[in-house]
């Protein structure tokens, strides 16, 4: 993942990048392991800054990927048990060493992907519109947005 986010990086490399490997980069956003969720949503991030690879990319796949990984809960479920409470703790320290970045700030690449995917008036930004709107993704944003609104207040 980390050599797509890497070819991502700069734009005249966008059109080397074919249908297929796109296609896995939304694959990659569903992941369990932090770490791969979080660079390939960053990926997305680089390449929709692209109005031309925006285009290319299948939002129908990647819109509600990023929403899902948006909208994950840190925290597991009430009835987690303690091997599983341990297991996400390490698959956290893991994502955190390998990515060198908090986990708040790993959680704010899809948010900053999602808007990407959604901007702009061509083509491309209607298709993440509307890829968006299907899922019901604006609702789903909101506790995200209520959440992030509280604690900047404070």
């Amino acid at each position: 993942m980390h050599a797509l986010w890497e070819l991502s990086c700069r734009t005249e490399n966008h059109a080397q990048i074919g249908a297929g490997l796109f296609s896995l980069l939304a694959a990659a956003v569903c992941s369990e392991e932090p770490h791969v969720a979080a660079v390939a949503a960053a990926t997305v991030w680089l390449l929709s800054e692209c109005d031309e690879t925006r285009a290319r990319l299948p939002m129908a796949e990647l819109v509600p990927a990023l929403l899902a990984l948006a909208t994950r809960p840190r925290d597991g479920p009430q009835d987690e048990s303690a091997p599983q409470i341990r297991e996400r703790r390490l698959r956290a320290q893991m994502a955190t060493r390998l990515t060198g970045r908090s986990l708040d700030e790993m959680a704010q690449w899809p948010v900053g992907a999602l808007y990407s995917v959604v901007q702009g008036e061509g083509a491309a930004g209607q298709a993440g519109q509307r890829s968006l709107r299907r899922v019901g993704g604006e609702l789903a944003l909101l506790p995200l947005l209520h959440a992030s609104g509280g604690e900047s207040s404070s």
